[in-house]
């Protein structure tokens, strides 16, 4: 078998680097983005802190993913990304979100449901991908806020396109 993999991907890594969110988002040219969370972030208050440290850029949230997400819950995801005229993403939490925002960033200026590319009936195109910053939390921040955590964050940008 041959085969090569390439994925520049930058890494930011730091305590405090959720602070420099706007000019992560600059850098990828988000103006309108959805941030992709689990609902225990969105009411501890901590998607309410990202928000914030977006300059206005983020401006839908969704947060209704499964451990394990389903195609139903990517679905959702990439309808609140359509609806919003999605131009990035941030999944905010651990894997699950990750997870549901990357397929969604796949396919959110495409106009298919994620089960034709999910059974390899479609491919993924650039045409139809966003940009998605990923800041992840550790296990032990979803039950209070990242103000009062002493938890290092990193924050990557995966660009699909």
């Amino acid at each position: 078998m041959n085969w090569s993999f390439n994925l520049p991907v930058r890494l930011e890594f730091g305590c405090k680097k959720r602070k420099e969110l706007e000019s992560f988002i600059d850098a990828i040219g988000g103006t309108n983005g959805v941030l992709v969370c689990s609902k225990t972030l969105k009411n501890n208050g901590t998607a309410d802190e990202i928000i914030s440290l977006s300059g206005g850029k983020l401006k839908a949230v969704f947060s209704d993913i499964r451990p394990n997400p389903t195609t139903d819950n990517v679905n959702d995801c990439v309808k609140v990304m359509r609806d919003t005229n999605a131009d990035f993403a941030v999944a905010l939490g651990g894997g699950s979100p990750m997870d549901c925002c990357k397929a969604a960033c796949a396919i959110a200026k495409g106009n298919s449901d994620i089960e034709p590319y999910h059974c390899g009936e479609k491919a993924v195109s650039a045409d139809e991908a966003i940009p998605m910053i990923a800041i992840l939390v550790p296990m032990a921040v979803h039950s209070r806020p990242l103000t009062n955590s002493r938890y290092f964050v990193g924050i990557f940008s995966i660009n699909l396109i």
